[in-house]
């Protein structure tokens, strides 16, 4: 006869799939197009200058009108982030058949560091300013404070989308996202409602999962498209909310970590064994920071109702 269900477990085998799956993953879509540049040195240092004067059309023989640029100068640092984690060497060396125990919990601790890398990139450090500077607290100084629409509690419109994309004045004038809240994206949405119309929509490139990519229907304004992530922080508790509007690359926002010297990786990782003790602690660090080189590469519409 057959053998039953029981019986036929004896001669089976449980498989366990190779890394750890993470139940409360978080969705950070601009991971993906944040460009990140070494620097050489401790701080990233740009020569800036206000508006220029127009020049005038000059009159024969007529004097010339004096008209150097001055630059001030506008400087972005490292943050430092750290985490660790402790591996015994009998279960490394016993229980790592199917998943090294180092390894797993080293990619674990890279999530962790890369999770609140996100964290800051909105909030930032205010307790010690220039610690970790996140948009935020460079958008509030007083040189950005036309780049900044205040919705004033109620609705996001339309109006003020277009507005805002029209702060952008760097390169070629374009934004390259819109980065906000999952409610951020809804209230996007919902302004195009308001208007009787429908959101926009373009195919967009973003991974597939597999290590490939795939092509998405994403909503999008003017071309721009709406990114949203669970690091962008709620205002007032969860009744308001902020949209950014953001140029990216090498000279407008980007992401600065220090200078590798032929090691690739940023993220930095130390080990130490405790005389006596079987168990190895991995420290991991990630030193990095963000750079908004001209006050026209980012604009925010705050304090939107949603």
């Amino acid at each position: 006869m057959s053998l039953t269900q029981a019986q036929g477990l004896l001669l089976s085998d449980d498989i366990l799939m190779k890394h750890f799956v993470e139940d409360g993953p978080k969705v950070i879509q601009l991971s993906h197009r944040l460009p990140f540049f070494e620097v050489d040195g401790d701080t990233e240092r740009w020569g800036t200058t206000a508006a220029l004067p127009s020049a005038t059309p000059q009159a024969f023989g007529g004097p010339y009108i004096e008209q150097t640029t001055i630059p001030v100068t506008r400087t972005y640092s490292f943050g430092y982030i750290g985490t660790s984690r402790t591996v015994n060497h009998a279960t490394q060396d016993l229980q790592s058949n199917v998943n090294d125990q180092a390894a797993v919990q080293l990619e674990m601790g890279v999530r962790n560091l890369l999770y609140e890398f996100w964290r800051q990139f909105i909030l930032g450090i205010t307790a010690t300013p220039g610690e970790f500077q996140g948009l935020d607290n460079i958008i509030n100084q007083p040189g950005f404070a036309g780049q900044i629409i205040n919705a004033a509690g109620v609705a996001l419109t339309t109006s003020q989308l277009d507005r805002a994309l029209r702060l952008i004045g760097q390169g070629d004038g374009f934004a390259d996202v819109i980065y906000t809240s999952t409610k951020g994206y809804n209230a996007i949405r919902e302004a195009f409602f308001a208007r009787g119309g429908v959101p926009q929509h373009k195919e967009f490139e973003v991974p597939d999962g597999n290590g490939g990519t795939k092509l998405m229907s994403v909503t999008h304004v003017d071309g721009v498209p709406v990114l949203w992530s669970d690091f962008v922080p709620l205002e007032t508790g969860d009744t308001r909310t902020k949209v950014w509007i953001l140029k990216l690359g090498q000279d407008h926002v980007h992401g600065i970590v220090p200078a590798s010297t032929g090691k690739h990786s940023m993220i930095k990782i130390r080990s130490t064994v405790q005389p006596g003790v079987s168990v190895a602690e991995y420290q991991l660090n990630f030193p990095v920071g963000i750079s908004v080189p001209s006050v026209k590469d980012i604009a925010m519409i705050k304090d939107i109702a949603v």
